[in-house]
């Protein structure tokens, strides 16, 4: 899988989804999760349902590395350094604390994308 791949992949899936993947905690910041129950962030959409553990939540990808090392092997990691893949979780949870219920996430987080996708030599093609 090339890296475009993988973030058509990413795009087709966030842009899709209704809500960000996120907890919403009173009286708190919303808590991003790789897995909602609704909707995945970012780099959830590259962590397959048989690997996915619950225990991979609140752990920043770079740390996530280190407690499943082998995630870096999947085919949908392969294209990314471990560092293009926190901007990438980093632009999902931005665009996400700025997202309220009854705004279109699939608008606001497509924004986020153009602007990963800038930077980072990527086409939007969704």
């Amino acid at each position: 899988m090339t890296r475009q791949e993988s973030f058509n992949h990413i795009c087709r899936n966030l842009i899709a989804a209704t809500r960000p993947s996120m907890m919403l905690i009173e009286n708190s910041s919303p808590l991003c999760q790789y897995r909602g129950d609704e909707a995945k962030c970012a780099v959830g959409w590259l962590i397959p349902d048989e690997w996915y553990e619950r225990e991979m939540e609140a752990k920043p990808i770079l740390r996530l590395f280190k407690y499943y090392p082998d995630l870096k092997n999947l085919p949908a990691f392969q294209p990314w350094t471990p560092a293009q893949l926190e901007e990438l979780q980093n632009f999902h949870d931005d665009a996400a604390m700025g997202w309220e219920p009854g705004i279109n996430w699939g608008d606001t987080i497509r924004a986020a994308l153009a602007d990963f996708a800038r930077v980072n030599g990527l086409a939007m093609e969704v």
